[in-house]
């Protein structure tokens, strides 16, 4: 009795509009004057879902054909979720035209699933372990920012100091990496020209942070050795400056989600975790390809409600 219009409505309601069930009862009762259960919304999103569910394959096919270059970058965050009170983490891996999200836990396995044991990109993360068997393996500059600035604002004396001191000198990387750019530098070629120039400056910063790991303070120490678990993979844009400084594009993808999440307080099933995260992956694909979700997803449910093959994801393009 529902169409696959007003299903697909349903859904983006629940996970773009981040309604809740009664929320989108009572708007779809009050504004369209449709009454509906909230056990018939429910039915609409894990109907939404089952239908999309052949397109996982696709998703992830569409994912890693844009790394498959070896320059290609591949963006990676995780946050905690909730599934029936147990903790488990929501994953996102982005790409500039595909996104997907997972629900499982923070393992080596988890990443490996996705991206397989060859992956040859570029891998975008923060400093979680799991990343460091990865050769091509980029680090966030701005978690490293981040932790930087507290530690000077911190009443430490010597924290303040060492702080202080890797805020200054991520800085004149920074600029350098951006003059380079600025300069008419190529993308996709290597070069040792700023750690050559830089080569004495890091070889002394490297040496605070050896010293500072043994630090009383804890962040203090925390933050030298992560600068020395993590080395290649931090100042490894200083051959390769014209790779990215930060994992905002994951970030970005997961907050809306995080948003959500404060609301719905997670999922009640692996069931629903693989719903979730199923939808969440095509509207967020959609969107960065310029297309409508709720439209594609409308295909979708009808294709799969009369037995014929689902619609292709929808290609980068205006809305």
């Amino acid at each position: 009795l529902i169409g696959a219009n007003l299903a697909a409505l349903i859904v983006h309601l629940r996970l773009r509009s981040r309604l809740s069930l009664r929320l989108t009862q009572e708007l779809l009762h009050d504004l369209l004057g449709i009454p509906l259960s909230v056990g018939a919304l429910q039915q609409c999103f894990e109907e939404a879902a089952a239908s999309a569910a052949p397109l996982e394959d696709a998703l992830v096919e569409d994912l890693l054909a844009e790394v498959t270059d070896r320059e290609g970058v591949l963006y990676i965050d995780e946050t905690s979720w909730k599934e029936r009170g147990e903790a488990l983490w929501l994953w996102t891996f982005v790409t500039t035209l595909s996104v997907c999200f997972y629900i499982g836990r923070r393992t080596i396995e988890m990443l490996d699933n996705v991206i397989g044991t060859h992956f040859e990109g570029w891998l975008m993360s923060d400093g979680y372990q799991a990343y460091r068997h990865h050769p091509k393996r980029l680090r966030c500059w701005a978690h490293l920012i981040r932790k930087a600035r507290g530690l000077a604002e911190s009443l430490d004396k010597d924290g303040r100091a060492f702080g202080n001191f890797t805020l200054a000198w991520l800085g004149t990387l920074q600029t350098a990496i951006y003059a380079w750019r600025e300069a008419g530098g190529m993308a996709g070629t290597a070069t040792d020209v700023i750690r050559h120039h830089h080569r004495d400056k890091l070889a002394e910063f490297r040496a605070l942070c050896l010293t500072h790991a043994e630090s009383a303070h804890d962040k203090t120490a925390a933050l030298a050795k992560e600068f020395i678990n993590d080395w290649e993979a931090i100042f490894r844009i200083l051959d390769h400056p014209w790779l990215p400084l930060t994992n905002n594009d994951a970030e970005r993808a997961l907050r809306h989600w995080v948003i959500l999440r404060k609301t719905n307080h997670g999922t009640k099933s692996a069931t629903g975790s693989r719903a979730f995260a199923m939808l969440a992956s095509i509207s967020s694909t959609c969107r960065k390809r310029g297309q409508s979700a709720l439209a594609y997803l409308a295909r979708v449910i009808t294709a799969a409600r009369t037995g014929l093959c689902l619609p292709a994801l929808p290609q980068a393009g205006g809305i």
